[in-house]
């Protein structure tokens, strides 16, 4: 599972993804089920061993809306791994409580009848694994960055033009 992830096999190597695997901790949901609802704190990474997920955003009214899918192999909450670890991070606390990052959607389950299975690792369990590899933590690091970048500039591209005086 691990190996087929790109935010671990880009940043690890082998030996560190099979310590990471014997940390990770598989749950079995029922169909549509909630893992994370919107809002909540993004405590670590979740990814599909097997089934589907969906980020589903909330619409005025408390109707959902699809908004992306997860399938064996993929994951959602990588930058939490990263994120809020201190200042050796570059990351700054508030009133000595680390910044950590929300869910922007609510990620459910599919409909298969036989449930979702997730594998989960927590930010903190991660953070000690790995926070004394230098090398990797530095990676891990950036390829977060970047990905915070990306979804930025998708954010940005989205967004309307500002109206200019006399357009209609």
């Amino acid at each position: 599972l691990l190996d087929g992830v790109a935010f671990f096999a880009d940043a690890t190597d082998a030996m560190q993804r099979s310590f990471l695997a014997c940390a990770l901790r598989a749950t079995t949901f029922r169909p549509r089920e909630a893992v994370a609802k919107e809002g909540d704190e993004c405590a670590g990474t979740w990814m599909v061993m097997e089934g589907e997920a969906h980020a589903m955003a909330t619409l005025v009214g408390g109707d959902e809306r699809w908004v992306a899918g997860y399938w064996p192999g993929d994951g959602f909450g990588f930058n939490s791994l990263v994120w809020g670890h201190g200042k050796e991070s570059g990351d700054e606390t508030e009133g000595g409580v680390e910044r950590c990052l929300a869910f922007e959607a609510t990620m459910r389950c599919g409909e298969d009848v036989d449930g979702t299975e997730l594998a989960y690792v927590g930010r903190v369990t991660f953070a000690r694994m790995f926070e004394k590899s230098t090398c990797s933590w530095r990676r891990m690091r950036a390829t977060a960055r970047e990905s915070a970048a990306r979804i930025a500039e998708t954010r940005e591209s989205k967004r309307p033009a500002p109206l200019r005086p006399g357009d209609p």
